[in-house]
């Protein structure tokens, strides 16, 4: 039997989808970039990572497309207390399973840590557990234990929970939109203290960016109208990574995170996507399972791998280890993911929906 073979559920956002995959990945890079065994740049007081901060504002990328996708799906749809609890259900049916193992599965290595020398985020209180479980993680203040970077799959169900409210506003009052818009740009003026504080709240994020995104689908008509060529998206990727390089604070590169997905939105509005966008664009079908896959898989390798090896033999193992990594999360989306969402699907009495947008993994890594 062939391997099933991935594909995008639509060809209506090749360019958004394109741009989730390198989002998943940039996360990864800030992730795995300590694992790195770097020269001592700082004599005495340590190591000197890269600080490359735009990978960390990747995540923010995602909440922006993660509103888009969502409101072209479901704005139309979501009108009543029984077509509202369908919508839900078929968006914890898309996030909840692959969660929950990864949460297990680090649960488990946080407990064997010490025996396998590992020092694994997390704190032994059952609070905290069951802060994850519910998804409420990231609901006031970050939570980072466990897989730490589910405190934005918490953000995400947030937004999802108050999606009809936030289609209430953006359709009574549009200059709210507008509004938002505007926000990161200031945030980005601001001294670096103010946004700093403001990260201590991931919903803030999260639910600017699901804003964001979710009106500029609604304002889809007008966008249509701009004239932006589809590397205009890919061209401010390469600025905010090299202005990264430089040591500019994320304060000054939060912008980049709202630009580049929209960019990338009207350009998908306005044409036919590029060969290069189409090549990679099925492979953003991996992006859940990357972004949930990569802290355990980094753990696991750590512990699989010799660590007395010289360095250089090291960081190349470390880098060839995104091959493996996509290996997991392709077997991850085939076995687990899409079957567990249409097995949820039908235990509640609903059915997978046949239309490709329906289908779409458009959360984050979203």
């Amino acid at each position: 039997m062939s391997a099933p073979r991935l594909k995008v559920e639509s060809t209506e956002f090749l360019r958004l989808d394109a741009i989730r995959l390198f989002a998943s990945l940039c996360v990864v890079a800030h992730h795995w970039k300590t694992l790195l065994r770097l020269p001592d740049l700082a004599g005495p007081s340590g190591i000197v990572y890269p600080k490359l901060q735009f990978l960390e504002l990747s995540v923010d990328v995602f909440f922006v497309i993660s509103g888009v996708i969502i409101t072209r799906v479901y704005a139309t749809r979501v009108k009543d207390r029984r077509s509202y609890l369908q919508y839900l259900v078929r968006r914890i049916a898309r996030i909840y399973p692959l969660h929950l193992l990864t949460l297990l599965l680090m649960a488990g290595l946080y407990l064997k840590g010490p025996a396998l020398g590992l020092v694994v985020n997390g704190d032994d209180r059952v609070a905290s557990f069951l802060r994850n479980v519910f998804l409420v993680n990231a609901w006031w203040r970050f939570s980072l234990s466990f897989n730490i970077v589910a405190w934005s799959i918490s953000v995400e169900w947030l937004c999802y929970l108050l999606f009809p409210l936030m289609l209430y506003l953006l359709r009574r009052f549009p200059w709210t939109w507008i509004a938002a818009c505007g926000l990161p740009l200031v945030l980005s003026c601001c001294p670096e203290w103010v946004l700093f504080h403001a990260f201590e709240f991931g919903l803030l994020r999260g639910l600017l960016g699901f804003y964001i995104g979710a009106g500029a689908q609604l304002h889809a008509g007008e966008l249509r109208r701009l004239s932006i060529h589809g590397s205009i998206a890919a061209l401010l990727f390469v600025v905010a990574l090299c202005l990264s390089l430089t040591g500019i604070s994320r304060t000054h590169l939060y912008v980049f995170a709202f630009a580049i997905p929209l960019c990338a939105l009207v350009a998908d509005l306005r044409g036919k996507a590029s060969g290069f966008a189409r090549l990679v664009a099925p492979l953003s079908q991996l992006t859940f399972s990357i972004y949930l896959w990569h802290i355990p898989f980094s753990i696991l390798m750590q512990v699989g791998l010799r660590h007395a090896m010289r360095p250089m033999v090291w960081n190349s193992l470390v880098v060839l280890s995104v091959i493996p990594l996509f290996a997991l999360c392709y077997l991850s989306f085939v076995a687990i993911e899409d079957p567990a969402r249409t097995w949820i699907s039908r235990l509640t009495g609903g059915r997978p929906s046949s239309s490709p947008l329906l289908r779409e993994g458009a959360e984050i890594a979203p």
